[in-house]
């Protein structure tokens, strides 16, 4: 059985390369999707949006794509399809239905694949009941992000190892409830952003140029992925850096008067319940 699986892999992934998937919605999320997709050779691509000028700004950049205003016609000509309308969880929030609607006809017997915050499988497979419907949320740098993902009813076992060619061969699957999560670690990324720039412009106050503090930063942060990926705990990595009466721990002591990190856990845990 287990020779069997391993025969089916490579199997998938050759012929997903001759595939055509179609971006639908290739807004800033969508667009990560292609450069992924671009970046491992994949040309086969089919890109929509509203705006005639993005279009062509992505034809431009990525030579060889097919790009239309037209979603029943990327729908149509595509085997794989990707949602990636843009989810708020107020205004428009109706819109990924209205496209999935749009598009049913087309995509019987077909893979897709919702990017959607908040936007359960149950409600598109109403709505695509005769598509196989998945779901799979990642970070805006899509090819180097670990993405999670979560199988409708319909779907197949080769369906998990088209994930895994579209998102990488790292993507875990999660029971729905916990795309939530993975939401707000996207989201997380744009907070750590700013909270970056709040400290490049202290930083820079103090007299060190913004390509110094970018070059010690990124080293920084490259050694924290790489000690998170070996199994290291947060408090594995505080307690190696913050010895007795160091300057590291007087900092957190201050913060933890100051509530930040309560802070912290009350947005995740308010964001991801409003995300499920």
């Amino acid at each position: 059985m287990e020779e069997a699986q391993l025969s089916v892999v490579p199997m998938v992934a050759f012929l997903v390369k001759e595939q055509t998937i179609s971006i639908i919605g290739a807004g800033s999320l969508g667009t990560e999707v292609i450069d992924a997709l671009y970046h491992k050779g994949h040309r086969r691509i089919i890109a929509t949006r509203r705006d005639e000028d993005k279009l062509r700004d992505l034809r431009h950049k990525y030579s060889g794509i097919g790009t239309t205003t037209d979603n029943k016609s990327a729908a149509e000509n595509s085997d794989v399809i990707i949602l990636a309308i843009k989810s708020k969880l107020e205004e428009e929030s109706n819109m990924i239905y209205e496209v999935a609607e749009e598009i049913s006809e087309y995509t019987q017997g077909k893979l897709v694949i919702s990017l959607a915050a908040a936007k359960p499988l149950n409600e598109l497979e109403h709505y695509l009941s005769k598509s196989r419907v998945a779901r799979v949320m990642t970070g805006i740098n899509v090819k180097d992000e670990v993405a999670a993902y979560t199988l409708g009813e319909n779907c197949v076992e080769e369906d998990e190892e088209v994930i895994k060619y579209l998102f990488g061969t790292n993507a875990r699957e999660v029971e729905e409830e916990h795309l939530a999560g993975r939401t707000w670690i996207a989201c997380d990324v744009g907070i750590m952003a700013k909270e970056y720039e709040a400290k490049v412009k202290a930083l820079t106050d103090s007299g060190l140029t913004k390509e110094d503090v970018a070059s010690f930063y990124a080293g920084t942060l490259r050694a924290l992925a790489e000690g998170i990926e070996s199994g290291k705990t947060g408090d594995e990595i505080y307690l190696s850096v913050a010895g007795p009466k160091s300057f590291t721990g007087d900092l957190y002591d201050s913060m933890a008067k100051e509530g930040h990190f309560d802070l912290l856990i009350r947005l995740v845990t308010e964001t991801v319940k409003k995300l499920k």
